[in-house]
């Protein structure tokens, strides 16, 4: 009530400064009608809607985003520093948001944020080839510090993405007929560990915790089949992926399953492993019972 009346409206956004707790608060509540109008467990009661509604709460980001850009009034044409301003700034809270400034070029959210990367990346290059390019020692500063990858090709950039993590789910369910990635899968053990962060991170957003969860992410997720308890597998029947497969993946003589082979590995798979382990870890020190999700 506090934001409508100092805003105008309850579009809280998911990274809110002011109030971090409740942008998430404000995510969590869009998680739960997603769930209701699915027809499955939600904490969302009647109730609790038409209170919400009688703020004005819009359920649909989309929408909701829609409403926003139609309220805002007719932008003058702003120079080309303002724009450049304008951009980084959604950047940075597109890093706030997703952990990374991996924008795909067309990001249908704010296809303008994806061009702007694109073109960053080109006028980087020029700049680097001693040609005329509006980037200067100032922007790549600026830039840098966001973590912002200035070549596509970049390892980092190609194995930490969101995106590339989904697109290896969704390889593994047309093998596999399912989305249940063994937590030990020399195949691929990166993605073991991303699995069981979706399921971490989805039970940090229904406990109004900090969270890279998001509604887009959960839809695009169960869209795909996934399932947000490993236990799930067992009740629905669904026998794991073969011991002798798995094992067929790695020569005894190699390195013990979930690690990279020797030859591959560096300092950034390292680093990598151990913040995954560590994660890995903490979610399975108290993993609350999945019954009810």
């Amino acid at each position: 009530q506090a934001f409508k009346q100092e805003n105008g409206h309850v579009r809280v956004p998911y990274a809110y400064p002011q109030d971090p707790g409740l942008g998430t608060w404000v995510e969590t509540l869009r998680t739960q009608y997603v769930r209701l109008k699915r027809g499955r467990s939600s904490r969302l009661t009647e109730e609790r809607m038409k209170k919400l509604e009688d703020l004005g709460m819009e359920w649909e980001v989309k929408k909701a985003a829609a409403a926003e850009e139609e309220e805002k009034p007719a932008p003058q044409k702003p120079s080309g520093r303002g724009t450049w301003e304008a951009r980084f700034a959604e950047l940075r809270q597109y890093k706030e948001t997703y952990g990374d400034c991996t924008v795909p070029n067309n990001y249908p959210p704010n296809k303008r944020l994806g061009s702007f990367v694109k073109k960053q990346r080109e006028d980087y290059r020029l700049h680097n080839s001693g040609k005329h390019s509006p980037m200067n020692p100032e922007r790549i500063k600026r830039l840098e510090s966001l973590g912002f990858a200035w070549s596509v090709t970049n390892r980092e950039y190609y194995h930490d993405s969101w995106a590339r993590r989904f697109d290896e789910l969704k390889q593994f369910r047309v093998q596999h007929g399912h989305c249940f990635v063994p937590r030990t899968y020399p195949e691929n053990q990166k993605l073991a560990y991303w699995v069981e962060r979706q399921r971490q991170d989805y039970r940090n957003l229904q406990n109004g915790k900090p969270s890279k969860m998001t509604v887009d992410r959960i839809c695009v997720l169960e869209s795909a089949g996934f399932h947000w308890s490993s236990k799930e597998q067992k009740q629905l029947g669904i026998p794991p992926v073969p011991t002798a497969a798995r094992a067929a993946a790695r020569p005894l003589s190699q390195d013990p399953p979930g690690l990279p082979g020797a030859e591959e590995i560096t300092d950034a798979d390292v680093a990598e492993a151990i913040t995954e382990a560590v994660a890995h870890a903490e979610a399975n020190l108290d993993e609350p019972d999945h019954a009810s999700v």
